[in-house]
């Protein structure tokens, strides 16, 4: 919809890649005149927003946050009327990975690849354990040096970042400077080592605190409120989610062949199961809508032989009811 006091007839073509802005320019004398503008989106528009937020994502700077996919699944369409299908679950045995690097290694070679299944709505990892550096602060510590909770968040914040480098000697330079030098700087922080380091406050008397003196780091996982096990052995739940308008059998067969291909790559030691999965009931409730249906036509031959007393006269009625349930499909499609 193009907000505007007049409407311009004509057509446009489709988007190719990336969604440009078309402008309008109108005289004055044509402000009054009612134009109009039709603008054609090739393919669904959720998946649309879906390529366009990848897009996005990619260019933002690590640093950057990127965009919940909570939020992207509630403007593409309505979560709440989306049902789960199945929840492979991810574990190893004889406990040679844990639960953080099986969480971190669903999330990046099995989240996406599901998510591009037909069908999906969206896959949720339950007992995620995302890699996070974890700062645990000594409230002792802190108080026998005057440091606060806020003043270690602002130190980390302000040293953990991606300094501009550049170069030195080149051009526009003062004249005689014979060589050109390359600007290095350390980046973000990447091991607990690094973090141990950072600077909290310096005194004029040049004592130096620094965070290992008030806290103990260490690399783990960003949330522990939910801890999944099967038979006792930890792991992570891969809950997928159906659309709405999605076949939940045609799903979960492209759900199972994604997962036995993935299955292929994983590393020795892990496996996976799927102790959940709504195709079973779908599968008996179809069975059992065909022993019903048949059930039903045995009583009705029945009945109508009851009251007929010929096996010819019956045959008649029941070949209408066949007929009728033959086309029955075919007629709820119009």
């Amino acid at each position: 919809t193009i907000g505007c006091s007049f409407q311009l007839e004509a057509s446009y073509d489709a988007f190719e890649q990336d969604f440009k802005m078309i402008q309008i320019d109108v005289d004055a004398a044509e402000m009054n005149k009612k134009r109009s503008a039709d603008i054609p989106l090739l393919g669904d528009a959720k998946v649309i927003l879906r390529q366009l937020v990848e897009t996005v994502k990619a260019m933002l700077p690590k640093a950057r946050l990127a965009p919940k996919q909570d939020v992207i699944d509630a403007i593409a369409g309505e979560q709440k009327a989306w049902l789960e299908q199945c929840m492979p679950m991810l574990t190893s045995p004889d406990r040679r990975y844990d639960t953080t690097f099986l969480s971190n290694y669903a999330l990046l070679n099995i989240q996406d690849a599901l998510a591009r299944v037909k069908g999906v709505g969206f896959v949720r990892l339950f007992g995620a354990r995302d890699y996070s550096m974890r700062i645990w602060l000594d409230p002792d510590k802190m108080a026998r040096l005057g440091v606060s909770a806020g003043d270690v968040q602002r130190v980390v914040q302000e040293q953990n970042v991606v300094a501009p480098a550049g170069r030195i000697g080149v051009p526009p330079m003062p004249a005689g400077v014979p060589m050109q030098y390359s600007v290095t700087v350390q980046g973000r922080l990447t091991d607990a080592t690094q973090y141990e380091n950072i600077v909290i406050s310096a005194a004029t008397n040049g004592q130096i605190v620094r965070l290992k003196d008030i806290a103990r780091i260490e690399l783990g996982g960003a949330d522990y409120s939910i801890t999944v096990k099967e038979n006792g052995v930890p792991g992570v739940f891969i809950g997928i989610f159906l659309q709405p308008d999605a076949n939940a059998l045609d799903t979960a067969r492209d759900v199972s062949r994604t997962m036995e291909m993935l299955a292929q790559r994983f590393p020795p030691s892990m496996v996976y199961s799927v102790p959940y999965s709504t195709t079973p009931f779908v599968t008996e409730s179809m069975k059992e809508v065909v022993i019903t249906l048949f059930e039903a036509m045995v009583l009705v031959m029945l009945v109508v032989y009851l009251f007929l007393q010929s096996w010819r006269a019956t045959l008649i009625p029941m070949l209408v009811v066949l007929c009728l349930v033959i086309i029955f499909p075919d007629i709820c499609l119009f």
